[in-house]
């Protein structure tokens, strides 16, 4: 589990942690390929629920293919899973996904779906690419912080949290 500090407060000895924040770092910035399951169809898009997490987001009917889709219903159903691509977002704390950025060629999703995810990857990259470097983000390490290196300015203050360890 990745969480965040949001808050300290050194009077109380309090610490806030969050894992919603941390997760959404981790794999909401846009251009991150998620893979998903159709969990609900609307008559603007789809709801799609993000691996096996309680989060999900919206598939929005001009986000499904670059061809025109006459009806969601033709080319989506209830529990298939999908590969998705997170993008802006107009509304903010909404979670925006594409499949139309992942072909390769205008409407391939109408046509053949399995190579629009095939390619999936490939064409997150180069999503990726065109972005602008103000959305390019530092990945957080794998690897949990040694013991030396608290990224604390008042290190005294937390020496004693060697308790303070998450596993998987």
């Amino acid at each position: 589990m990745h969480v965040q500090v949001t808050q300290v407060d050194e009077a109380k000895d309090n610490l806030i942690l969050s894992e919603r924040e941390a997760w959404e770092k981790l794999y909401l910035q846009e251009g991150t390929l998620l893979e998903g399951t159709v969990k609900k169809i609307l008559p603007f898009g789809a709801q799609i629920r993000i691996g096996e997490t309680n989060r999900s987001g919206l598939l929005h009917v001009s986000n499904i293919s670059s061809a025109r889709i006459s009806s969601i219903t033709d080319v989506l159903f209830v529990d298939e899973k999908v590969k998705v691509l997170v993008v802006k977002s107009l509304s903010p704390d909404k979670i925006s996904l594409s499949i139309a950025d992942l072909e390769s060629e205008p409407g391939l999703f109408l046509s053949n779906k399995e190579k629009v995810f095939l390619e999936a990857d490939k064409m997150a990259k180069k999503y990726k690419e065109k972005l602008p470097p103000a959305h390019m983000t530092q990945e957080l390490e794998s690897e949990p912080l040694s013991t030396g290196a608290i990224p604390f300015e008042n290190e005294a203050l937390y020496a004693n949290w060697k308790w303070f360890e998450f596993e998987k």
